[in-house]
């Protein structure tokens, strides 16, 4: 939506110039996600319920849900930037702060959290496989031969970030 349509009027124009641009988008979602992701909510319920109280919970605790992306550049966080000394690339790059944002909003809504580094009291684990100027079919083949590492293998959520060097295709 566009900052000064607040009642979204230019929606359809919005749409048709976005298909205009990036024609090929809508044809990259092949398929609706295979599994109810009912499994997946109850998943989060359960381990965000294990963090609200971490020390009356009994056996293993649930796992933070899994997330895989795979990307270029953009994913790496090649020529990021935050002013911040020290803080560049895969630690600057969206997925490490989308990582960040989910996990400290989470910790910011439970009641009790020790200590917010800890990694243990994760919502989310994120694991990124980017590598500048791969496109869509590099991350085919990462799949299809099976050569995420082990923590990244069989995600939760699979995000597939490859749409700007896709479009060069």
């Amino acid at each position: 939506q566009l900052s000064l349509d607040t009642d979204f009027a230019l929606q359809s124009v919005t749409a048709e110039v976005l298909q205009q641009i990036t024609e090929r988008l809508p044809a990259s979602v092949k398929t609706l996600p295979r599994d109810d992701l009912s499994a997946l909510v109850r998943k989060l319920e359960q381990r965000y319920q294990y963090l609200q109280s971490p020390n009356e919970s009994e056996g293993d605790p649930p796992p933070p849900v899994v997330i895989t992306i795979l990307g270029g550049s953009v994913t790496a966080g090649v020529g990021c930037a935050t002013g911040i000394p020290r803080i560049r690339n895969e630690r600057c790059a969206w997925p490490t702060r989308f990582e960040q944002f989910v996990n400290k909003l989470a910790k910011s809504t439970l009641r009790s959290h020790a200590d917010d580094d800890d990694e243990d009291l994760n919502l989310i684990t994120v694991h990124t496989l980017a590598v500048g100027g791969t496109n869509t079919a590099t991350g085919q083949a990462v799949l299809e031969y099976d050569i995420l590492s082990k923590d990244a293998s069989n995600p939760d959520i699979l995000i597939n970030a490859y749409s700007t060097n896709d479009m060069h295709v």
